[in-house]
């Protein structure tokens, strides 16, 4: 067993004994308790891998390159470590371990798992490029929706100003303005905007109709 190997141990180790052990989970089976919950944890995972293998399908050891090289790219477009572990169900110590090259190898369920994840998986605070949001912007703007309107829309309540940055912009605003751009393409803002002035001016009879009741 190599160092490594032995400080993976040790840590895992240490983290059970400041904690009450989970029954039902193979970890607990591996670091030796044999109750009938962790039993058949471990048969139910054997049992998985058996059949992965014999539908051609074995979780081989892989080189992580190929994950590494995903989770760089991620992070250059706004997805970081913890946003890859959450979409990928990897555990943020193993992304930790590909990134700083501790890991020499990794299953190949992990590696397909890191590959499936895109930038949809960014969180919505994280900050990206602007461009393609205001390219989109822009071609609002020119099609005649000013940016109090489009604002608006964005905010659900009435503004005045559209005030997103040129630089850079948080994900999930990018997402709000491409989702509302492709609303107005279908022309669905605009039936909205108009039953809401229907509306609106349907109250406003009412309200002058009650009013002269009164009187």
């Amino acid at each position: 067993m190599n160092e490594r190997a032995e400080k993976r141990i040790a840590n895992l180790l240490s983290s059970v004994a400041r904690k009450p052990r989970e029954h039902g989970k193979r970890v607990s089976y591996i670091l030796g308790c044999r109750c009938l919950q962790c039993r058949v944890a471990n048969a139910k995972h054997s049992t998985a891998r058996l059949f992965r293998r014999a539908q051609g399908e074995a979780d081989i050891l892989v080189d992580p390159s190929r994950a590494r090289k995903r989770i760089r790219w991620l992070s250059r477009n706004g997805v970081g470590r913890k946003a890859v572990a959450k979409a990928s169900g990897v555990n943020h110590n193993i992304i930790a371990e590909i990134i700083s090259r501790e890991r020499p190898h990794i299953r190949l369920s992990t590696e397909r798992r890191i590959l499936a994840v895109d930038t949809r998986a960014r969180a919505d605070h994280a900050l990206i490029d602007a461009a393609p949001t205001w390219k989109i912007l822009n071609r609002l703007i020119e099609d005649g929706y000013t940016k109090a309107q489009i604002s608006t829309w964005l905010q659900g309540r009435p503004t005045r100003s559209l005030q997103i940055r040129r630089k850079f912009v948080q994900a999930g605003t990018a997402r709000a303005v491409e989702l509302l751009a492709a609303r107005i393409d279908r022309g669905q803002m605009q039936r909205e905007f108009h039953i809401e002035i229907r509306e609106r001016e349907t109250y406003e009879r009412e309200m002058a109709r009650d009013k002269e009741r009164e009187s």
